[in-house]
């Protein structure tokens, strides 16, 4: 991927501009109530991936591009949530390498966080899934 107007491509390893020991892997898809764009980028120190998103599979494709990453390289695993909507995270929950503390780092806003720990349905949308579920 070169500086610019060029778009990422999905599903494929590209180069960070300007960093050159940093790639970016999208997962771009189209945007529905339970699942986001995901980013993982790679860096020789860490793996960051921002955003996971709602769906089970789409969390799979994920975790099987980071195993690789790690079996490449053993290195630790920062999630960034970006806000606390239930489609930037939820996928995460059906997933066993993210149910051990020691698997990756969260983070999100003060904010979120708040709203996560205290069930705020107003600000994590949960009472849009639970709408979604009971279908």
């Amino acid at each position: 991927m070169s500086a610019g107007n060029d778009q990422l491509e999905s599903l494929t390893w590209q180069q960070v501009p300007g960093a050159p020991d940093a790639a970016i892997y999208p997962l771009i898809r189209k945007i529905d109530t339970i699942s986001s764009n995901s980013y993982l980028i790679a860096t020789p120190d860490a793996i960051l991936l921002i955003d996971p998103g709602g769906l089970s599979g789409q969390v799979e494709q994920l975790s099987r591009v980071i195993g690789e990453c790690r079996a490449e390289k053993d290195r630790p695993l920062f999630v960034f949530l970006t806000h606390a909507h239930i489609d930037h995270f939820l996928g995460v929950q059906s997933i066993p390498a993210f149910a051990h503390p020691e698997a990756a780092v969260f983070a999100v806003q003060q904010g979120g966080a708040c709203a996560l720990e205290c069930g705020d349905v107003n600000v994590t949308q949960a009472d849009r899934f639970m709408h979604l579920s009971s279908r």
